[in-house]
């Protein structure tokens, strides 16, 4: 006759081998681990490329282009503004 998770032997009776459920977390955060460090090294890896340098002439234009956006946003905000 056999007791669950136990089973009978020369010696009476033993516990079977089973992998106890914090074995099983470890496992599973090594496997989590190692996946969020490939994640991580592909998205610095794209972060790198977009940190290049911006050739002079584009650097100028993307200033001129957040400077006109900003001037906008003051010139909205003067308009909607209450009169003090």
């Amino acid at each position: 006759m056999t007791i669950q998770g136990w089973e009978p032997s020369g010696r009476g009776l033993m516990r079977s081998r089973q992998v106890s459920p914090s074995k099983n977390r470890a496992v599973r955060n090594r496997n989590t681990a190692a996946w969020l460090w490939a994640i991580g090294n592909s998205l610095k890896v794209q972060y790198d490329a977009v940190a290049t340098p911006l050739p002079t002439r584009l650097a100028a234009l993307v200033e001129q282009l957040e400077t006109q956006k900003a001037e906008r946003k003051i010139a909205a905000y003067s308009f909607h503004r209450p009169p003090e």
